[in-house]
């Protein structure tokens, strides 16, 4: 699933498939805090081995690390008074 959601990722940031693309400078880090997340799933599996508890811990620290990671916001370009906002 992880790798599926990386490759969602991958898509939006090439090319003009979202409103609001992000600016090409900044996609490499948002590309490792988005995807950076599936090499702790693989440990964590590999720790499920020795210890399933320890497992379960890690992968509540990534799901905590999602929840509160800060993914910035960036103004959007180029809007004409007809746009209407989506909420």
């Amino acid at each position: 699933m992880s790798a599926g959601f990386g490759a969602i990722l991958e898509w939006t940031l090439h090319g003009e498939r979202v409103s609001q693309p992000l600016p090409p400078g900044r996609r490499g880090r948002a590309r490792l805090r988005f995807v950076g997340g599936a090499l702790f799933y693989v440990f964590a599996l590999l720790v499920a081995f020795f210890n399933a508890v320890a497992s379960f811990v890690v992968i509540a620290l990534v799901a905590v690390y999602y929840i509160l990671e800060n993914t910035p916001v960036y103004p959007a370009h180029n809007r004409s008074s007809e746009d209407e906002p989506v909420v």
